[in-house]
């Protein structure tokens, strides 16, 4: 582990960056200032792997809309999103999303790659 604050950087070089349940927590903006920060330290053919609960998966996550009702009392612009918000986050930051795969938790765990 190495410590640092994901607003100013990421540290370079890595074969995956694994974010759980860290992009709920902010606004949109905040979450594209993360992801702009891992896509620069990212070199090519690294993956990042984002956990999240999804809202729009048809109940299959029974969570998440329960948790985004907490995010909406505990943090000042935290929430859960759908798949087609997160992809966008993603495509704006640099990143293609390559896959959604569920987890037995009900979240998900959204594999992209730099585009």
């Amino acid at each position: 582990c190495i410590g640092g604050d994901f607003f100013v950087s990421v540290p370079p070089g890595a074969d995956a960056y694994l974010l759980t349940s860290v992009l709920h927590d902010w606004n949109d903006e905040a979450c594209a200032r993360i992801l702009r920060n891992v896509r620069a330290a990212m070199p090519d053919g690294s993956v990042l792997l984002a956990g999240e609960h999804l809202v729009d998966r048809n109940g299959a996550d029974a969570l998440a809309p329960l948790l985004d009702l907490e995010l909406l009392v505990s943090t000042p612009s935290g929430r859960e999103r759908t798949a087609v918000e997160l992809e966008s986050l993603f495509k704006r930051c640099g990143f293609a999303l390559r896959d959604i795969r569920a987890l037995d938790s009900g979240a998900a765990l959204l594999v992209a790659d730099p585009a």
